[in-house]
């Protein structure tokens, strides 16, 4: 970097803090991304109206003095870090890069921020529905992957047997049993399985306490939570967190 292009860096840093506009979160950032990746539609589409939907908010940094290239440019920006995030959790790389790219070359077309704006919300939730039928091509029976979706949905909360047999309109033995012969697992397993990742996902990339984190996932306490988490990961939360802490890209 040449030293006008430094000075121009400090001095855009200056500005930034005398009118305390920050960038997101690092945390926030991947917990989007990750989201998006990981298929929870819900989660993604509540994000998109609850801050994301303005990808181009001055906090986010100014990447053009020219209005619509600075939209523009953000959601490139945002749509590059999607199609690698989806990568990294299975989706095929020419797939997932033939979209991407479909969707940039939507954007260089359109000239009107109303219309770059939908391409956005269009591109996240495409991937994120994609990642989500992704999963669910694995099973066979339409009962479990209502179900796999049931526990998607409601991972902050307490998820029973007998709820999610409810929710799919079957009888709770059958509907046990059904899911265990086409998942490949009990489907206490599959709820614990999943409220796990999102556990480590938090204890990656963000500053939640373990209490915090069993909390959000409704467990019935820190202990149990604990408990739990060693026997998926062998470690402790904490353990967990110490090695994994920031590391993301370093995978």
């Amino acid at each position: 970097m040449s030293r006008k292009s430094e000075r121009e860096l400090v001095v855009r840093q200056f500005i930034q803090r005398e009118e305390q506009m920050h960038h997101p979160g690092y945390d926030t950032e991947l917990d989007f991304y990750e989201g998006v990746s990981d298929g929870r539609i819900t989660d993604v589409y509540m994000e998109l109206h609850d801050g994301y939907g303005e990808v181009d908010n001055p906090v986010r940094g100014v990447l053009s003095t020219n209005r619509i290239r600075n939209l523009r440019y953000h959601i490139i920006v945002t749509i590059a870090m999607i199609s690698r995030f989806c990568i990294e959790k299975g989706m095929e790389q020419m797939e997932s890069y033939a979209l991407s790219d479909y969707y940039i070359r939507q954007l260089d077309e359109t000239d009107t921020e109303d219309g770059l704006r939908d391409l956005h919300r269009e591109c996240v939730k495409d991937y994120s529905t994609r990642m989500r039928n992704l999963r669910r091509s694995r099973v066979d029976s339409i009962h479990c992957i209502k179900a796999m979706d049931y526990v998607q949905d409601h991972l902050h909360e307490n998820i029973s047997l007998e709820s999610a047999a409810k929710a799919v309109g079957l009888e709770k033995t059958y509907f046990c049993r059904l899911f265990t012969q086409s998942v490949g697992m009990g489907f206490p397993h599959y709820v614990m399985q999943e409220k796990i990742k999102v556990a480590c996902r938090m204890l990656e990339h963000s500053e939640y306490s373990c209490t915090e984190i069993s909390e959000f996932l409704a467990f019935s306490s820190g202990a149990y939570f604990g408990r739990i988490f060693k026997e998926f990961m062998g470690l402790t939360p904490m353990q967990y967190r110490h090695r994994s802490y920031g590391k993301h890209w370093n995978r």
